[in-house]
């Protein structure tokens, strides 16, 4: 498991430990940005990850932002989201 792999199960542990909507994208943007790493291929294969760790844990995911956006409206108050 690389550097990038175990920051994305840190935060998809973190989500799960408090019960939050995890955006995956965003997510793994910021842990491959953290990393130096810009090539849209190894975002989208972490963000991967993201959505096999999430699934592993039970965590609430939506792939970007606009997404989070729609299942907070519906949802209501009291969802708490993940970066």
């Amino acid at each position: 498991m690389d550097q990038t792999q175990k920051q994305a199960v840190e935060a998809v542990a973190r989500a799960a430990a408090t019960g939050s909507l995890m955006i995956v994208r965003q997510t793994a943007r910021r842990i491959a940005a953290a990393n130096g790493i810009t090539d849209e291929e190894r975002v989208d294969d972490l963000a991967r990850f993201i959505i096999a760790e999430g699934g592993r844990l039970g965590v609430a995911m939506e792939p970007g932002s606009r997404e989070a956006v729609e299942r907070l409206k519906d949802d209501g108050a009291g969802t708490i989201v993940a970066l």
